[in-house]
């Protein structure tokens, strides 16, 4: 019960942020981006591994990636995790009541202005949904969610949902894209 008021109240504070929110989106390729932010959960070790490989890809074409994982979970286990250590982990001890990221790096994480930000999330959570939606970002991509759509390019990853997938798809619709600049 106190769980579902708390999400009420972080999408009314959501919906109150976005009102005032004066971003426009601006269409770019990740050939030309150089500042990549990437969100994604961790519900699977698997999903986990994927988003890992796509960064390494990201960060071998010289790209300055900040990779940001939601791990529902009060405390993230540190023992399972040694092989992702680029990658900045929060749990639910990051957030407020309301489900909003409150620690400092994610609270710049939002405000940072990077050229894509990308959501890798299969499963819907409120923080990274949050993150994504008032994220500073000029371009903003994510599989096509029927409940939430915080992004600018939706892609639709529904005849095969998996971060791998979701990766091929996003370089292909994104190679499309010719630099308005």
């Amino acid at each position: 019960m106190f769980k579902k008021l708390r999400l009420k109240i972080g999408e009314w504070v959501l919906k109150k942020e976005l009102r005032k929110e004066n971003r426009k989106p601006a269409l770019t390729n990740l050939k030309n981006a150089r500042l990549i932010g990437v969100v994604a959960e961790a519900s699977s070790l698997k999903e986990l591994e994927d988003v890992k490989l796509f960064l390494d890809q990201l960060a071998k074409q010289y790209k300055q990636v900040y990779p940001l994982v939601y791990m529902d979970v009060k405390k993230i286990p540190e023992t399972s995790l040694d092989k992702f250590k680029n990658i900045s982990f929060f749990c639910r001890k990051d957030l407020n009541y309301k489900y909003i990221p409150v620690r400092p790096d994610l609270v710049e994480f939002i405000g940072k202005e990077f050229e894509v930000l990308i959501d890798l999330s299969l499963v819907s959570y409120f923080p990274l949904k949050y993150i994504t939606s008032v994220s500073k970002a000029r371009l903003k991509v994510a599989r096509l969610n029927p409940n939430s759509n915080p992004a600018d390019i939706l892609i639709d990853i529904s005849k095969r949902p998996s971060v791998k997938y979701l990766t091929e798809q996003i370089d292909t619709y994104l190679d499309m894209l010719t630099n308005n600049k």
